[in-house]
């Protein structure tokens, strides 16, 4: 029987190895690795962006307090905190690369992971009060630069602080902030009328870029947002993560008459079955 011929009649049975990982603490001593970008000559920038937009009070204040991870899809079928891996893998798996500009982004340094095969960098954004500080603790693994580029990761998130119970995990990166600052306008009577216009709301918006950024040129951003307003006022986070590739362990079992023994296969989230049965034997 021929190679083709006996994968026709293979009988697949799929059994799911996704086992659920766990953040574990910081071991005794981990090494700092240096930053892996080789062009000296690309400097990050710490960007601030202010926009101002006028809005009816009644809007909902939707954009802070969301803290969905894939919004455009509807909620996730699968708790996908179950492929977190420990502050250890994260130290030794962060890196950064410098990208060129396309249809997407712009140029820039952007992080990655350096095992791109097992695992893959998800973006998440978070909700922290910032009253009394965020309350995380911040760890660079790669920097010393005079540019200011780095990776800055969370070491712990402290417990009572305000990130406490938001979603973020040690090993996460800080790629992002936004403040939201709201400020109602008193409205004016029509001349003509005496109808009053709806209470109007002026919303200002500050947003920091922060990623691939060092401890200090991250730590200096979000010092630069005004002193919080309320107690109330939060701030919303985008943080990077790395986590496992979604992976199933394929069992191939030959037909009894061609005398050949059970084959397992490790498949990742969107390769391909026959291809990896033809690459692999």
């Amino acid at each position: 029987m021929s190679f083709f011929n006996r994968l026709i009649s293979l009988v697949v049975v799929i059994q799911s190895s996704c086992s659920h990982a766990f953040l574990a603490p910081p071991p005794p001593s981990l090494s700092t690795r240096p930053f892996s970008n080789n062009d000296a000559n690309q400097s990050p920038t710490i960007s601030s962006t202010r926009a101002r937009t006028r809005a009816r009070s009644s809007l909902r204040n939707d954009d802070l307090n969301s803290d969905k991870a894939y919004p455009s899809v509807g909620p996730a079928a699968v708790d996908m905190n179950a492929y977190n891996v420990p502050l250890s893998t994260s130290l030794s798996e962060w890196t950064a690369l410098l990208s060129p500009s396309d249809s997407l982004q712009s140029r820039g340094i952007f992080l990655s992971a350096r095992n791109r095969r097992e695992y893959f960098v998800d973006t998440l954004r978070f909700a922290v009060k910032r009253e009394g500080g965020l309350g995380l603790m911040l760890r660079e693994i790669a920097g010393g630069r005079e540019d200011g580029a780095g990776i800055t990761v969370v070491e712990e998130v402290l417990p009572g602080g305000n990130a406490e119970g938001v979603g973020i995990a040690e090993g996460d990166s800080i790629v992002g902030a936004t403040l939201a600052l709201r400020q109602s306008s008193s409205s004016s009577s029509s001349a003509q009328s005496n109808e009053t216009s709806p209470l109007q709301t002026v919303e200002e918006r500050i947003d920091l870029a922060t990623e691939c950024l060092g401890y200090d040129a991250t730590i200096s951003a979000l010092a630069s947002l005004p002193p919080p307003s309320s107690p109330s006022e939060e701030l919303l986070l985008t943080v990077k993560r790395i986590r496992r590739q979604p992976g199933v362990d394929v069992t191939l079992r030959y037909p009894p008459s061609s005398n050949e023994p059970d084959a397992t296969l490790r498949l990742f989230a969107g390769e391909n079955l026959r291809r990896a049965m033809l690459t692999r034997g």
